[in-house]
């Protein structure tokens, strides 16, 4: 059935009816303006035959929750996206605030590296000193790409590690 009222919410929308989509399921329906909606509704030759028909009722109480789902789950993918872009640029400021001075300590240890006695306890705090530091750098590098993909599985890799 089709309604060919052009002011009608469902005009050439063959599977909703205007009663649902302006209806009391509208939640952005003025008060009044339902009454005045449903007044042209009632008077539809599409309104009258699925009036009364409990099935058909219940379908479009469904149709109408699935648009309104709809509507939500595109809200929800519209603030992921932002989320994600806030933090990736999160994510690139905290790896640059961080790299800088784990390049100064990678610096200097392995310049201790080359002044200490080989096999000595000191030269072996040094080996460790550069080899965390080398482990940061790797994490603030994953941190730096997951800033330019936007890609949350990199997220999932920095967790585990």
């Amino acid at each position: 059935m089709q309604c060919h009222q052009i002011n009608c919410p469902a005009y050439k929308n063959y599977h909703h009816r205007c009663w649902y989509l302006a209806g009391t399921l509208c939640q952005t329906c003025v008060e009044g303006e339902y009454a005045k909606k449903i007044d042209s509704c009632q008077q539809c030759s599409v309104y009258k035959r699925c009036s009364g028909d409990e099935i058909q009722s219940l379908a479009e109480s469904f149709d109408a929750m699935t648009l309104s789902l709809k509507g939500n789950l595109s809200d929800l993918r519209n603030a992921e996206s932002i989320l994600m872009e806030s933090v990736g640029r999160l994510a690139a400021g905290v790896a640059h605030e961080i790299n800088t001075p784990l390049g100064i300590i990678l610096g200097y240890a392995q310049l201790l590296l080359e002044d200490v006695a080989k096999d000595g306890q000191i030269d072996n705090d040094v080996v460790t000193i550069v080899k965390q530091t080398k482990n940061c750098s790797k994490i603030v590098a994953d941190l730096l790409n997951f800033s330019r993909s936007g890609k949350s599985n990199i997220i999932v890799s920095l967790l585990q590690k």
